[in-house]
C-alpha cells in the first residue's frame, strides 16, 4: 500500500487512489503519510474500487479536504455526519446508495455540487439546508417521490426523472 500512496500524490493537494482494486479507504496507510502534506490534501479520489462505505475518521485524517470522489464503487453507506468534513464537492455517483441512507446524513451547509446519480434512490431524499448548492445530480435512479423536510413523501404529479 505504501507504493499506491507513494504514487498517488498529485502535486501538493490531490491524491488519487482510482481503480486499485480497493475495498476501502487505507486509512491506516494514510495515517503514516507526512502530516504536512495530508492538512494540505484539497482532493481525494477513489473512484472505480470496491469501497463500501467512507470512515468517519477520513475528516481528521484530511482536515483541508473539500473535493471527495468516491464515484463507481459499491457504497452502500455513509458516515452520519459530513457536515464536519467542509466538502464542496462530493461525487457519489454509480453506487448502491439508497433515498433511506442519503436523507439520514448531515451533509453541511458548504457543498456547491452534489452527484448521486446511477444509485439506488426510489425517493428524492430530504437533504437538509444546502445554501450553497448549485449542482444536483439524481439522474439514473428509480425516483418515484419526492421527501419533505417535514419527512413526509410528495409523491403527485413527480416527473420522471431517468
Amino acid at each position: 500500500k505504501d507504493s499506491i500512496l507513494a504514487s498517488s500524490l498529485i502535486g501538493n493537494s490531490v491524491m488519487t487512489l482510482e481503480n486499485k482494486g480497493l475495498s476501502e479507504i487505507p486509512c491506516q496507510t494514510l495515517k503514516e503519510v507526512n502530516s504536512s502534506i495530508r492538512d494540505h490534501l484539497k482532493t481525494l479520489k477513489v473512484n472505480g474500487n470496491k469501497v463500501q462505505s467512507l470512515p468517519e475518521e477520513l475528516i481528521s485524517l484530511l482536515p483541508s479536504l473539500t473535493t471527495l470522489e468516491a464515484s463507481k464503487n459499491q457504497l452502500t453507506s455513509l458516515p452520519q455526519d459530513i457536515s464536519q468534513w467542509r466538502l464542496s464537492i462530493f461525487l457519489l455517483n454509480t453506487n448502491q446508495l439508497t433515498s433511506t441512507v442519503v436523507s439520514s446524513v448531515n451533509l453541511g451547509h458548504t457543498l456547491t455540487h452534489l452527484d448521486l446519480s446511477n444509485n439506488q434512490l426510489g425517493y428524492i431524499p430530504a437533504l437538509g439546508k444546502l445554501p450553497e448548492l448549485h449542482t444536483l445530480n439524481l439522474s439514473f435512479n428509480a425516483i418515484s417521490s419526492v421527501s419533505t423536510d417535514d419527512g413526509r413523501r410528495w409523491e403527485q404529479g413527480v416527473p420522471a426523472l431517468a
